[in-house]
């Protein structure tokens, strides 16, 4: 006959979680279909939102559409069917932000309107945008009965800059959190939470320690050196960049309520059944105390876990502490009081790392400080005056269009076969998704491409490993990309043979469940440096394939020929 407690909660590293993709009706259910439709992000970037208005603002008029931008889930969005295939429904709490020209509340792409974060004046490198809804998980539900579903629909907005002359803002990912009330009844006391579990790539992060900065709203994970079982520590093993870096996540429009550790002697993993307890600061001896391993009952209590500088051993902090080798969680907290059934509520906050070229430790945990603070303030500016971007001029580099066609495919594995081991000037700026000054270098490519644009990552020599920027930017375009005529040169065709269990199999006459292989075959001619190519099929009646490559080259007794093979499953 107690209070009430409905909870929904993700903890990937044990791969549990109460979510799943899509949005919820005003009743609090959703469609079964929905979850597979949804299991996307949508994205954009600032070079396709600043052409989209400068193409707008030329005559009234988009004659270049930009898929990302007529694809976004705004609210109320014309084409989102359209490119999408699935609509989108109606919600008087709406979906991805945007400026709204007129003020109606409608996404309207054709007049000129855009994908924007509400509040901030300066649009951003990149946004995302994802929703997710607590009615089809199941983590409490087998734990503790009394754990209701929340009818919880969250939606998520990423958002990051990348500036000449802010590093700071360079170094940080801004995450909008709505969360929108489709249950019944009211919440009357809301918690949130971010369970935070960073690792720095030795023996699976149980060498870290966290730490909070209450003035901040913040807390950080920051690498000890401690013995561990290995007999190293892995502070000796890693680079300085990783051993001397701090990583720092805080809250921006809400006040931090508290900051707990999992994996203290009176926090153990199954403390994950008492969620609602982990949120309020609660420890299984009763509430965190201050000093030492935070588990005395006799100390007094503590708001914030290991609240002092990890660089001074006189604060109190897991370096202080000396707490054992272990694998250590915290989670923050902010309280957001009642939310009535169709409210929302929105949760801003900050993730950025910290270091600084030649400083120490503790210089780097001082920086650290400084940059939370300035994070803070720049987001209550609005962002306004805090980043000026360096605008490339000429032949740009995008990352991952390797061969400069204007869009990043699988046809952007050959410059790096072709050309493997070039060397040439480094670029500055980073690899993500933008356009990049670089130096030309002593080289082109078949296409007549500088060879400066297979360097995927900007380190100065053409890599395989430049193809995993590709397969981070894989379908990105650049601003009017329009798709280049297809052209069949003169030689050997692909042919394909269709068997299932062994047999032939008519696809002119196939049954619901059946399952066979496509064999992709090709007379290969010489000197075959690499081949590329499409299949297209309706996923309303076929599942994804699998791909098996079965091999290019001379066998004996046969001649040069490749093929692949494609599992397929029909659905209907």
């Amino acid at each position: 006959d107690g209070p009430v407690i409905d909870a929904a909660a993700q903890f990937p590293v044990l791969h549990f979680t109460d979510f799943c993709p899509g949005p919820l009706a005003a009743d609090g259910s959703t469609a079964g279909e929905d979850c597979s439709r949804w299991n996307r992000k949508w994205q954009v970037f600032r070079d396709e939102i600043l052409h989209h208005i400068e193409d707008y603002a030329d005559d009234a008029f988009v004659n270049e559409p930009i898929l990302n931008i007529f694809g976004w889930p705004g609210n109320g969005n014309p084409y989102f069917e359209q490119i999408n295939g699935f609509p989108l429904p109606d919600s008087p709490q709406g979906f991805a932000p945007f400026f709204d020209a007129d003020g109606d509340g409608i996404y309207e792409p054709q007049f000129g309107e855009y994908p924007m974060v509400e509040g901030v004046d300066e649009i951003p490198s990149q946004i995302a945008w994802a929703v997710a809804n607590d009615y089809c998980g199941d983590l409490f539900d087998d734990v503790t009965s009394y754990f209701g579903d929340m009818n919880a629909e969250v939606q998520l907005t990423l958002f990051s800059f990348y500036c000449d002359d802010n590093p700071i803002l360079n170094r940080t990912v801004f995450n909008r959190w709505k969360i929108i009330n489709k249950h019944s009844t009211g919440w009357d006391s809301l918690f949130m939470g971010a369970f935070l579990d960073w690792d720095f790539e030795c023996l699976a992060g149980r060498d870290e320690g966290a730490g909070t900065y209450p003035q901040g709203q913040s807390v950080f994970h920051y690498l000890r050196s401690i013995p561990n079982p290995m007999g190293t520590p892995c502070d000796t093993l890693l680079p300085d960049t990783i051993k001397k870096t701090l990583i720092s996540t805080g809250f921006l429009n809400h006040e931090l309520h508290k900051s707990n550790v999992l994996g203290l002697p009176c926090t153990p993993p199954p403390f994950l059944k008492q969620p609602f307890k982990f949120l309020d600061g609660t420890t299984t001896s009763g509430h965190l105390t201050y000093g030492e391993d935070g588990c005395n009952p006799d100390a007094p209590p503590a708001q914030f876990a290991f609240d002092g500088n990890p660089a001074d051993p006189n604060a109190w902090s897991m370096a202080s502490a000396n707490l054992p080798f272990s694998d250590y969680e915290i989670l923050p907290s902010v309280f957001l009081g009642t939310v009535q059934p169709g409210e929302a509520v929105t949760i801003d906050m900050f993730t950025a790392f910290h270091r600084e070229s030649g400083a120490d430790f503790s210089q780097n945990a001082q920086l650290m400080y400084q940059e939370i603070d300035q994070i803070r303030s720049q987001y209550q500016a609005g962002i306004s005056t805090s980043c000026s971007h360096l605008d490339c001029t000429g032949d740009c580099v995008w990352p991952g269009d390797h061969n400069g066609d204007s869009i990043v495919n699988h046809c952007d594995l050959f410059p790096l076969a072709v050309h493997l081991n070039q060397t040439g000037t480094k670029r500055s700026e980073s690899p993500f998704w933008h356009a990049s000054q670089a130096q030309t270098w002593n080289g082109q490519q078949a296409n007549g491409k500088d060879l400066k644009h297979a360097d995927g990552d900007g380190n100065g020599r053409i890599e395989i490993e430049d193809f995993n920027i590709s397969e981070n930017h894989y379908r990105f375009t650049l601003p009017g990309h329009l798709p280049s005529p297809i052209v069949y040169q003169a030689g050997p065709e692909l042919y394909f043979t269709i068997i299932g269990a062994g047999m032939q199999v008519d696809p002119n006459h196939l049954k619901a469940g059946q399952t066979f292989v496509i064999k992709v075959w090709l007379d290969a001619p010489e000197e075959l440096y690499g081949l590329a190519f499409e299949l297209e099929y309706d996923t309303a009646y076929l599942k994804p394939p699998h791909a098996y490559n079965t091999g290019l080259g001379n066998y004996p007794n046969y001649t040069a020929s490749w093929s692949s093979e494609y599992r397929v499953e029909n659905n209907r």
